[in-house]
């Protein structure tokens, strides 16, 4: 259905002041551009300011690209596992729409 790949994932890079930064960058390729789009109308209402991220979302045709920037290795490894989750999560929806509109056509 698609394919997740966890891209440069980079900690710890940059130090401003006494604050440490680290980054990571998520890719899901989707099998077409509607799957993306689905995906990344889900995602969007998660990417609201959080009081120790910044998070990024675009999309290529059927990819998506999540740019994290976090204040601290924690921050960071909580972020990665919200949104991978919540990808998921939409990966599933999908599938079982379809498999229940397959199965009642």
């Amino acid at each position: 259905m698609c394919c997740i790949k966890l891209g440069k994932l980079s900690m710890p890079f940059d130090f401003v002041g006494d604050i440490m930064h680290c980054q990571a960058r998520i890719e899901v390729e989707c099998r077409d551009v509607r799957d993306a789009e689905i995906i990344m109308a889900a995602l969007m209402p998660e990417c609201r300011y959080q009081p120790r991220t910044e998070v990024d979302i675009h999309r290529d045709k059927n990819r998506i690209i999540v740019f994290i920037d976090a204040s601290d290795i924690s921050a960071l490894r909580a972020s990665i596992n919200s949104y991978m989750r919540w990808i998921y999560m939409a990966l599933r929806v999908i599938g079982c729409v379809e498999e229940c509109c397959n199965g009642s056509a």
